[in-house]
């Protein structure tokens, strides 16, 4: 398992836009944040395996993505994590009633 940590702490992406780049920065926010409240979540939301966990964040990364220009937000309109958290758990809602 140290193996594969040192071999991701290498990894370089390359990106073909300026979206492609705040796509993968949400991706970052969004796992973040999920590390950080694990415990402010209902138990057994989110998952313990880290690759799963991995995927939700890819499944909820537009929570965290930066507003389009010129419609607010930025650091001084990032939403409480109140917010954050019941939009989280909106976006499990909804992913768990399309998975088969």
């Amino acid at each position: 398992m140290a193996e594969i940590a040192a071999r991701v702490q290498q990894w370089k992406f390359d990106f073909l836009s300026d979206q492609a780049r705040s796509e993968y920065s949400a991706v970052l926010a969004a796992a973040d944040f999920l590390r950080k409240h694990r415990n402010t979540l209902p138990p057994g939301t989110l998952p313990r395996n880290p690759t799963q966990l991995a995927v939700l964040a890819i499944k909820i990364y537009e929570i965290f993505a930066e507003p389009e220009e010129g419609t607010g937000g930025g650091a001084e309109g990032r939403r409480p994590d109140r917010e954050i958290l019941q939009a989280i758990l909106q976006a499990i809602e909804k992913s768990e009633s399309c998975d088969p």
